[in-house]
């Protein structure tokens, strides 16, 4: 048995091939109309043992085959005692997936709308949060690999908007987008094939916007409002020149698939005696045009990604 979800005044025991858990009757069947329904028929006289409970209703025994770590971590958080029950803590993607998977399941709407705007916090089409977090797609408690159980949960759920992130984020990854990871279960978390060639083409688009971006940010023309327009022209062909001499460098913005960071530091890296006026560098940065080269590719990264986002960004 379950040992922190087995309740002794508890009236319902559900039962997984391995695992019993012992709760209360009432707290499911006022979440999930799925439960309500399966707990109204009438039970079978071998689920009905002779002893009863605090309240002296008996004590019901509903058999279940879903995974005994994805059903502690529902009841775990229906009981207030996990996931959202601190708002300063942040679930692992362990615990808010197996929430996710079975609240969808057995239709606990309310449940599962707190956890999609969880999800939608860091998976979103705001462009002013992306240019303020950095692009993070990534809860705290989340590691790299689970962007691909995002794709999956946001394939699950119809969460469009949480796509073009999460396979940004999948896109980052190495050889290990083919194997996915285990969950807690032992079973494994993949790609659909389908995600899975997204990604590869994915890359070869963030590459290539990425690039295109970067020769954008730096071409040579400077700030309207620039005083030393010959001197500030020649630190930009220097700026650009240096990209070419750094290629093999992966923190060289050409060589990136990260297209929201990076370009003002290299330009600081490489602008070492600072060549650059005050005006044309602040035309450079991230209210100028960095901001429109970012915008630009986080407008098409929907398209980039292979998905379709209505009302991307709107």
């Amino acid at each position: 048995k379950d040992e922190e979800l087995w309740f002794e005044d508890g009236n319902l025991i559900l039962t997984t091939p391995t695992v019993r858990f012992r709760v209360y009757r009432g707290l499911l069947v006022a979440h999930s109309p799925v439960f309500r329904d399966m707990l109204s028929l009438p039970q079978p006289p071998e689920a009905t043992p002779p002893s009863k409970c605090a309240n002296c209703m008996p004590i019901v025994t509903l058999p279940l085959f879903d995974s005994p770590s994805d059903l502690h971590h529902f009841l775990k958080t229906l009981t207030a005692r996990g996931l959202f029950c601190d708002n300063r803590l942040h679930p692992t993607f362990h615990q808010i997936s197996a929430v996710i998977r079975m609240a969808h399941k057995y239709q606990c709407e309310a449940l599962l709308a707190r956890c999609m705007q969880y999800m939608s916090a860091f998976y979103h089409d705001d462009f002013p949060m992306w240019q303020t977090d950095g692009a993070v797609f990534s809860p705290k408690k989340f590691e790299r690999i689970h962007c691909i159980g995002v794709v999956n949960l946001a394939r699950l759920l119809g969460a469009d908007k949480w796509l073009p992130g999460a396979l940004m984020g999948c896109c980052m990854l190495g050889a290990e987008i083919v194997d996915g990871f285990e969950r807690e279960d032992g079973t494994r978390e993949t790609l659909s094939l389908e995600d899975l060639a997204r990604c590869y083409l994915g890359r070869a688009n963030l590459m290539e916007a990425n690039a295109i971006a970067t020769l954008k940010l730096l071409k040579q023309t400077v700030s309207p409002t620039c005083r030393r327009p010959e001197r500030c022209e020649q630190a930009m062909r220097h700026i650009l020149s240096e990209l070419a001499n750094e290629a093999d460098d992966k923190t060289t913005p050409l060589t990136r698939l990260r297209w929201d960071f990076g370009w003002i530091d290299f330009v600081d890296r490489t602008d070492v005696e600072r060549d650059l006026c005050w005006e044309c560098h602040r035309m450079l940065d991230k209210d100028g045009r960095q901001k429109d080269v970012e915008r630009e590719i986080y407008e098409r990264l929907p398209e980039m990604m292979g998905v379709k986002v209505d009302r991307w960004g709107l």
